[in-house]
């Protein structure tokens, strides 16, 4: 692809726009939040006051597609989506009619997340995957629930819905979430609860040839962090390889993919349990938030790599260091005005000082690096609480 003018689309997509710049782009980022460190020629948000962010109010992944095309139409012919974008179909079908996407169709997304077409794939692979009911209602999820039996996860298969991974472990729970989501129209997943580690895989692929890049540790509910969920996701360690047979995830991954025809930089999320096992989640066909990590792990440039990949070429990475990178994302456990955190050294998607951060949402990223995970793993503690000596936690 000739080097011009790209889009940045998703929730959180600032890394992505910082290596696309990286790689000569003129960048227009659109995503939810205002940083200071965007990384990206131009930044623009549907935040109505960028002092005062309310996501939860005023953010949905459908208000972002639009305000992509309102804002990017006639500017930009090329979209990379990321979060909150990349996973929708129907999101992605409607931006196909105003550019380009530079990475899967909307047609190659649906099937990622068609749950029969995924699990017939696991079967004949050979990979585990924990036993799922797909309800369409509130009902049919009370009835999924009963049917399995506690514990349950229950999500759905777009998370963009606003309707969040929960773990539910009784009646009480159940009739909760139901009520929850009993005006949404999704369909929800009813999964057995795997205990274990979660850890991902970051792949590139042409469409019929797969690379894996790395495994990688995800970080969720970490209640250091300021995570209030289960299920919140807190950053990740790049690479995470204990315990975890990368011959095998990397083959098995590797196979999904390709049976899929994704295209460019591709994840898949795994639960690691306690005897060994390895047990599929989900795939994310878009860019993960790992991409930071990947890179410095790599040593390329993310973004580079996917449109040559989309383009038909895959690029072997360089020899991989022997470090670990993590990143870690801070969230206020109180309203909070934002002071301060562009002076702190491995800190970024920072908020403007006076803006005032509410309870549960995110306040910044964290970033390390070291030889091992549990060495990043401290170090990351370590920032997240001097950010709360600073009275952001």
């Amino acid at each position: 692809m000739q080097k011009g003018s790209v889009g940045i689309v998703g929730l959180n997509s600032c890394a992505v726009a910082e290596s696309a710049k990286k790689t000569g782009f003129k960048v227009y980022l659109i995503d939810y939040f205002s940083d200071m460190d965007a990384g990206a020629d131009y930044h623009l948000t549907p935040q109505k006051n960028p002092l005062k962010p309310n996501l939860s109010a005023e953010y949905s992944a459908e208000k972002l597609a639009e305000f992509a095309i309102e804002n990017l139409g006639g500017i930009v012919d090329n979209l990379i989506l990321t979060s909150g974008i990349g996973c929708n179909s129907k999101l992605v079908k409607k931006l196909e009619r105003h550019f380009e996407i530079r990475g899967n169709s909307s047609e190659r997304i649906k099937k990622a997340k068609d749950w029969k077409g995924i699990k017939r794939i696991l079967d004949r692979i050979g990979i585990s995957y924990p036993e799922t009911i797909v309800a369409k209602s509130a009902n049919g999820v009370e009835d999924a629930v009963y049917k399995s039996g506690y514990p349950v996860v229950v999500k759905s298969m777009i998370k963009s819905t606003g309707i969040l991974p929960t773990l539910i472990r009784n009646e009480t729970e159940t009739k909760k979430f139901c009520r929850i989501i009993q005006k949404k129209k999704a369909d929800i997943l009813i999964q057995k609860y795997i205990r274990g580690i979660p850890i991902s895989v970051s792949l590139l692929s042409d469409g019929e040839n797969t690379m894996s890049l790395s495994v990688n540790r995800q970080l969720i509910g970490i209640r250091e962090f300021g995570a209030s969920r289960d299920f919140t996701y807190c950053g990740h360690i790049v690479p995470f390889g204990n315990g975890v047979d990368k011959g095998i995830i990397y083959k098995s991954s590797e196979e999904i993919i390709s049976d899929l025809k994704l295209i460019g930089s591709n994840g898949i999320d795994y639960v690691l349990s306690g005897d060994g096992g390895i047990f599929f989640m989900e795939i994310n066909p878009r860019f993960q938030d790992t991409i930071s990590s990947v890179e410095k792990f790599c040593r390329i440039n993310l973004v580079e790599m996917h449109l040559k990949a989309i383009d038909g070429i895959i690029e072997c990475p360089v020899n991989q260091p022997k470090r670990c990178y993590g990143k870690g994302i801070i969230f206020a456990k109180k309203d909070v005005i934002a002071s301060g955190l562009g002076k702190l050294s491995g800190v970024a998607n920072t908020p403007r000082d006076g803006t005032c951060i509410l309870k549960g949402e995110p306040v910044c990223s964290i970033f390390a690096g070291d030889k091992g995970n549990k060495q990043v793993m401290n170090k990351l503690l370590m920032k997240a609480r001097s950010i709360q000596k600073m009275n952001l936690l």
